[in-house]
């Protein structure tokens, strides 16, 4: 995480702000991945349809949070002047 908020500061020049919510945005997809993980270590515990039903809803989450993150992400640069590229 600290990595991706080096690069971004350098890359943008934004200030704290941003970069703090970039950084809060990363720790959130880094947190639903390991949700995610912990639950798939109950595979065989926890009675189908159920694990799959509990699992295929948080992959869709966390295709959900990619797509919502760049969206805000882009947002807000947009409206600081800031922008990718």
């Amino acid at each position: 995480m600290t990595v991706y908020c080096t690069m971004l500061q350098a890359r943008l020049r934004c200030d704290l702000t941003q970069i703090l919510f970039w950084c809060g945005s990363a720790h959130a997809l880094k947190e639903a991945r390991q949700m995610a993980a912990d639950w798939d270590t109950l595979q065989g515990i926890v009675r189908e349809p159920r694990f799959s039903g509990v699992a295929g809803r948080f992959k869709q989450q966390n295709v959900d949070a990619v797509s919502f993150s760049e969206v805000i992400v882009g947002f807000y640069l947009n409206i600081s002047g800031h922008h990718f590229g």
